[in-house]
């Protein structure tokens, strides 16, 4: 802990540089890393090729930094954060809706976070069913109409885009098609132990 009482986690995974800063012990900001009623989009793996010589060093050859299963791993050092319990400061939603979303528990809120992508991975899995689906058709039987006006389907696709890099690199779906955007289940569930073991 420095002098001013601030200590400061890397959060990589919503974005690759992200951090969280503990103040006193007491408080943590947790910028986009936790927010209270929405969840951050995570980074797509893919970008990672695309960035990985812009990177410090260290960084350049394996994957630490960008999609879903390095926010989950981010997520799960929130959710074993000492003392507990810790309220939390997000960048957004802190006034939404007419009232304010403190987050009084960030290791709670942290570990819904986690669930809530282990059932969207669940989800996914049963839009696929025994089909090949383009990214597309699982994002419009994923999402509801509203969220997919304007930029809502961008960041929808982006948010499923996430989830099947985490699923393929589980062993959960194939990707196929020349563009590598079409998805087929492989018949396992692995991901649901690998994400579990985040919670704890």
């Amino acid at each position: 802990m420095s002098d001013d009482g601030l200590r400061f986690l890397f959060t990589p995974g919503h974005s690759p540089d992200s951090v969280c800063a503990v103040l006193d012990d007491e408080v943590i900001f947790t910028g986009d890393t936790v927010l209270p009623d929405i969840t951050s989009h995570p980074s797509s793996v893919s970008f990672f090729r695309a960035n990985r010589l812009v990177l410090p060093e260290e960084y350049r050859t394996e994957n630490q930094v960008y999609g879903l299963l390095n926010y989950i791993k981010s997520l799960s050092s929130l959710a074993s954060i000492s003392p507990n319990p810790m309220p939390a400061f997000p960048a957004h939603r802190l006034f939404y809706n007419g009232q304010f979303n403190l987050i009084s528990d960030v290791a709670q809120r942290a570990r819904e976070i986690i669930q809530f992508h282990v059932d969207r991975c669940r989800a996914i899995l049963e839009i696929i069913g025994d089909d090949s689906l383009s990214l597309e058709e699982i994002v419009v039987r994923h999402f509801p109409p509203a969220l997919l006006q304007g930029m809502g389907k961008t960041m929808a696709l982006n948010e499923i885009l996430a989830h099947i890099e985490l699923l393929e690199n589980c062993g959960d779906v194939q990707l196929l098609g020349q563009k590598a955007n079409t998805a087929r289940q492989t018949g396992s569930a692995n991901y649901l132990s690998i994400i579990k073991a985040y919670l704890g």
